[in-house]
């Protein structure tokens, strides 16, 4: 009828801007991720022949997340030389034309944005939580107010953010032979850490980071730990605070006691683990398993192998593969640091070799289920300690599939 239609792609998902004011904390590790992503989106429009096209208005509700991928629109700006928002570079304010320049400095006032929730303003010093201490002097770099002290391509600040990362699990690496997250089954890990320590005389420690349950103290009858996970969070030094040593096991219960559990940041989990790395073999972390817990997904992020267990069948089965097939999705993990168990099942209806056809992650056999467990447990006694052999040689598979 004589008009004319532009037909747009439906892109679900939320932008940046609705991600941070639905108070959505950014791991380190997701920031970085998903910088990098809307990084290798500008490195590709500037490097376009023969002319680059700069997108001139990067700002959080012009980048859409969602489980695919990130896109980067509204490309209106791209004719449009004067921009609309608060991150536009300074000197495009006073009139000068854009460039790659002016797109590094709104990409490192977006990533302020989902670091802090606040929009920096020209002159302002920028204030960023401990947790992101290593991303800032790249943010810095990015929106520095001189033009020619900006990184002056995107692929630098792809690099400094690869060579970042890579340091981080050098650092892992170099200090630590493993790291075990053991989700949401404190028996489990209580059990896997006696093992290691009595038997195979590993030096091991044992954290229990789940506070809304405690159930761990519980479990390993800890009368003579005095320091608790909380001991560590307002009052931490290198001189005090050594977990309970009790021969090659040390142990780190909690208590269930939610004050100040906004603190309880990965930067925590962080400050915490490497302060301990030199000292041991092996260190467990016994986390909820709950997938939006701060401290459990950088446990996660930091082990070499993440434990789920099993005990009711096809339900725990389809629970644990949807939750493996979100973190490899949303946190871009590998399927390789993924392991099952079936743990303490009396279900003998459920064959093994379909469970472990059925399972997503890598299957590591079955921990039986014990009566001795049970009695022992229910009267807070310390089963683990006193674990039966058929138990204990489940174990001993189980610890030599891992190599440990």
């Amino acid at each position: 009828m004589e008009s004319h239609y532009i037909v747009l792609e439906l892109i679900e998902g939320k932008t940046i801007k609705e991600l941070v004011e639905s108070n959505y904390i950014f791991t380190v590790e997701e920031a970085t991720a998903l910088l990098k992503k809307i990084l290798y989106i500008l490195q590709y429009l500037h490097t376009i022949q023969p002319n680059a096209v700069i997108h001139g208005d990067v700002k959080p509700e012009n980048i859409i997340v969602n489980d695919n991928g990130v896109y980067l629109i509204d490309f209106a700006s791209v004719t449009n030389q004067k921009g609309t928002s608060s991150f536009i570079a300074p000197e495009r304010l006073l009139g000068s034309k854009k460039n790659i320049q002016s797109d590094i400095y709104s990409i490192g006032l977006v990533a302020y944005y989902m670091l802090t929730g606040k929009i920096k303003k020209v002159f302002e010093k920028m204030q960023i939580s401990h947790e992101y201490r290593d991303l800032l002097s790249i943010i810095e770099k990015c929106s520095k107010k001189n033009i020619l002290e900006r990184y002056s391509e995107t692929n630098q600040i792809i690099s400094e953010l690869d060579k970042l990362t890579s340091r981080k699990q050098e650092n892992i690496s170099r200090h630590s032979n493993k790291i075990i997250s053991i989700q949401g089954n404190a028996m489990l890990a209580s059990e896997l850490a006696y093992v290691l320590a009595k038997h195979f005389k590993k030096k091991t420690l044992l954290i229990d980071t789940n506070i809304f349950s405690g159930e761990l103290g519980n479990l390993v009858n800890h009368k003579n730990c005095k320091l608790y996970l909380q001991d560590y969070l307002f009052d931490y030094n290198e001189q005090l605070y050594k977990p309970y040593p009790k021969g090659n096991l040390s142990i780190l219960p909690c208590r269930v006691d939610i004050d100040g559990y906004e603190n309880f940041n990965q930067s925590f989990l962080d400050t915490l683990i490497s302060k301990h790395l030199g000292d041991y073999e092996v260190i467990i972390i016994s986390c909820t398993d709950y997938i939006y817990d701060s401290m459990n997904i950088k446990s996660i992020y930091l082990a070499d192998y993440v434990i789920f267990s099993i005990q009711y069948g096809i339900n725990d089965i389809r629970k644990n593969n949807a939750i493996i097939d979100f973190l490899c999705r949303r946190q871009q993990l590998s399927r390789n640091r993924f392991f099952v168990v079936q743990f303490n099942s009396y279900h003998s209806h459920i064959r093994k070799s379909l469970t472990s056809k059925a399972v997503e992650g890598t299957w590591l056999g079955v921990i039986p289920f014990s009566k001795k467990r049970s009695m022992l447990t229910a009267t807070a006694n310390n089963y683990a300690k006193k674990i039966e052999k058929n138990v204990r040689r489940k174990y001993v598979k189980l610890i030599k599939q891992l190599a440990i």
